[in-house]
């Protein structure tokens, strides 16, 4: 179940963002001679907890985050562009069985190994009713 529900969602962001230098979890970072620019996609699972609605069931949430990389120097404005397709994409959608909620945004503000980070994070949720 969690499985499936991490590719549903890494294939949907896939499909949403042609064009762009996709990690995702576990995979290598891309060598920093050939991008001046990569997202990480994370998808991270919550505490789940118990609910009734109807019957028994679970309510899983969790969070998927887009950390965008950008080489240091280059400016903040194209970090921003991509924050906001990634938010616009993802926010308020119900992407097999889970519903992904109103994305935020954040900001390292000191560049690390020559790479500043613009971070969108996406609270979602999904049902498992018995």
């Amino acid at each position: 179940m969690f499985r499936e529900k991490q590719t549903a969602l890494e294939a949907y962001v896939q499909a949403g963002l042609p064009g762009s230098e996709l990690v995702f979890e576990n995979q290598p970072s891309p060598s920093p001679d050939l991008f001046d620019e990569w997202i990480r996609i994370n998808v991270l699972n919550g505490d789940s907890k118990r609910m009734q609605i109807g019957g028994n069931g679970y309510r899983h949430p969790g969070i998927v985050t887009a950390q965008i990389f950008l080489r240091e120097g280059i400016g903040i404005d194209r970090g921003v562009e991509l924050a906001d397709a990634v938010s616009t994409l993802m926010r308020d959608k119900v992407i097999s069985g889970v519903n992904t909620q109103v994305p935020y945004i954040t900001k390292n503000p000191v560049a690390e190994a020559g790479w500043f980070q613009v971070q969108v994070t996406i609270p979602f949720y999904f049902d498992e009713v018995n």
